[in-house]
């Protein structure tokens, strides 16, 4: 079963306005986010894991975790966005 939260990117940035936020820069991040962790999980496979990562902090459900916010980006179910918003 799948859950989505249906709230695209321009729905979430017309609700930070709403709510009284001016929005100063908003760039999709979605393709170098795909980028990063394609070229993560290679190197993973390669190397091994580096000593000190995330993982850490996350816990050992962290490779999941990635693999599913991965597939989930290549899906265009979910998007990174890089926004700077002011409350007014």
């Amino acid at each position: 079963m799948r859950t989505t939260l249906d709230l695209d990117a321009d729905l979430f940035r017309q609700a930070l306005q709403d709510a009284g936020f001016t929005i100063g820069q908003w760039k999709d991040e979605t393709q170098a986010s795909i980028d990063w962790f394609r070229a993560m999980f290679t190197r993973v496979q390669s190397e091994g894991p580096p000593p000190i990562n995330v993982a850490v902090l996350l816990g050992e459900d962290f490779p999941a975790m990635a693999a599913n916010a991965s597939r989930s980006m290549e899906e265009g179910l979910i998007k990174v966005v890089m926004a700077v918003a002011v409350r007014q």
